[in-house]
């Protein structure tokens, strides 16, 4: 057990039945390790009980990253289809030959 100050509180928090955490930094961020964080976080907000309700803002934290990171996903699909599009149009234009489109 470790004793966690807050505010002038002290409080005891059982660190034993919670997961080891490596560091992974050599691993990209990705949309599926936001979800695996999210999931551990969750499991081990529920088991401290009320004292979990403090992890809510990192829990926040978490999915409005996962929100910003899918939405970045969504956005980067798009732009290879706008240029995939303008690639094959250049293509059309450039083999008909005067490469101008009129």
């Amino acid at each position: 057990m470790s004793k966690v100050s807050q505010r002038g509180r002290t409080s005891v928090l059982d660190t034993q039945n919670l997961p080891t955490v490596t560091h992974r930094r050599d691993k990209p961020i990705t949309a599926k390790r936001i979800e695996r964080a999210l999931d551990r976080l969750a499991e081990i907000m529920v088991r401290l009980g009320d004292e979990g309700q403090k992890c809510l803002p990192i829990y926040k934290r978490l999915e409005a990253e996962l929100a910003t990171y899918r939405a970045l996903e969504r956005d980067m699909v798009a732009v290879r289809e706008r240029a995939k599009r303008s690639k094959a149009q250049r293509a059309c234009r450039n083999s008909s030959g005067d490469g101008h489109s009129g």
